[in-house]
């Protein structure tokens, strides 16, 4: 225990031999094989006992050990470095040089739907769907000539693959781990779905809020032609001297202004508030003549009343 808090402190991960100080010791120790097979063959070529045990023990060690030499060497994974994986809220992935699937965390058999045991030496591109797995395969040469931290933010479509086949979009941070020399890449992946339908859900709603205020401003545009002309003509029988007009006339006519005047305020208030939510527009505070505003309104209802035999006054008694 001591140890190992110890070697946390100093943030230092041992020694381990990677890949390529293998292959250079089976290289070697091919080579002194070679060496002695050939010395000793010059000799035992020429007994009449050839092939004599030994000399197939030999030949077998040599072959063995050209046969190491290109099956590949597992990578070992510091076990601090388990631990954290373990320990990350992100689904996390570790790769060696050859992509191939070295150590993952729970967090990715819960988010991904495989077992640990099916995803252990499998192409990473497994994670993903076909159509995007040849360019993974670019991204991933191009991360072993540079391999720094980053994120896969500019890659483009960032879309992982579940075992049921259920595609999500996914968020990607790389970052080299262990020994230069083992290639190994951790990459932290993010389901970003909720994200992604909450983007979606704000855009539509900013679509719909648009599409609304469009329509309250051509609305009040396509109004306020016909309106403008009954006022015009309403005004114009008020004004006309040459036939003047009845005492009930009269009244009728001042209805039908006042009506199509109030019309047009409500007309410009919506377009107002359509100004207003596009920013196009300051509210001000103003007094309002409460009085005139119930006598407007008494004229407005009053015919639908009297239909009803319903009568309707307004007495304010001063007080308005």
């Amino acid at each position: 225990m001591t140890k190992k808090l110890s070697r946390a402190a100093d943030g230092k991960t041992p020694k381990r031999s990677g890949p390529r100080l293998a292959r250079i010791a089976l290289i070697v120790l091919g080579a002194v094989a070679l060496t002695v097979w050939f010395l000793l063959s010059q000799e035992r070529l020429k007994a009449p006992d050839w092939p004599a045990p030994a000399d197939i023990l030999l030949l077998v060690t040599l072959a063995a050990l050209f046969g190491l030499f290109f099956v590949r060497t597992e990578i070992e994974v510091p076990a601090d470095l388990t631990d954290f994986l373990e320990a990350a809220p992100d689904a996390t992935v570790v790769a060696d040089a050859e992509g191939r699937i070295v150590r993952v965390n729970a967090q990715t058999e819960r988010m991904f739907g495989y077992r640990r045991e099916d995803m252990l030496g499998q192409q990473v591109e497994m994670l993903l769907p076909e159509r995007v797995r040849r360019i993974h395969r670019a991204h991933r040469a191009f991360f072993a000539d540079d391999p720094r931290p980053r994120s896969m933010e500019g890659a483009g479509e960032l879309i992982g693959t579940r075992q049921n086949g259920e595609e999500f979009p996914v968020e990607v941070s790389l970052s080299p781990v262990g020994p230069a020399e083992s290639g190994l890449v951790a990459a932290a992946i993010r389901d970003v779905s909720m994200r992604v339908r909450r983007e979606a859900d704000l855009a539509r709603a900013e679509a719909a809020s648009e599409a609304k205020t469009n329509f309250l401003s051509q609305m009040s545009h396509e109004l306020r032609t016909p309106l403008n002309a009954i006022i015009g003509f309403a005004q114009m029988l008020e004004m006309d001297t040459g036939a003047p007009l009845s005492g009930r006339q009269e009244e009728y006519t001042r209805i039908i202004l006042s009506s199509g005047r109030t019309l047009l305020e409500l007309i410009n208030d919506i377009l107002d508030i359509a100004n207003i939510e596009e920013g196009h527009i300051s509210l001000s505070i103003e007094a309002v003549d409460l009085a005139s505003v119930l006598v407007r309104a008494q004229e407005i209802i009053s015919p639908l009343a009297a239909k009803q035999n319903v009568a309707i006054t307004v007495d304010n008694g001063g007080s308005l």
